[in-house]
């Protein structure tokens, strides 16, 4: 579905609380996008549906993907948990270290 692009406004949250009826139909729309702040910070955003499944599906995406870099960052070799002996020698000696004469 092609739609412009939503307008992001600004709002205190105390003009949201006013105004929340008519804002919420504009954001359904897609009109808008508005992001609330509280004493000038902004504290969260109100978006519409299809704009939330997006971001919904995006941070998936990251999920995913930083899910596959850490399984082939795992497999990569000489990595941790290869069975190299490097890491396991390593402990070992600092282990046996303080019980030498």
């Amino acid at each position: 579905m092609d739609r412009p692009e939503p307008e992001e406004i600004t709002m205190k949250i105390s003009d949201v609380r006013a105004q929340y009826h008519a804002l919420s139909n504009r954001i359904y729309r897609g009109e808008i996008r508005v992001v609330i702040e509280k004493r000038g910070v902004p504290v969260a955003a109100l978006v519409s549906p299809e704009d939330m499944r997006i971001l919904d599906m995006l941070d998936e995406r990251e999920r995913v993907q930083e899910e596959y870099a850490a399984r082939r960052h795992a497999s990569s070799p000489g990595s941790p948990g290869e069975g190299t002996g490097d890491e396991e020698g390593a402990a070992g000696s600092e282990a046996e270290e303080p019980f030498q004469e």
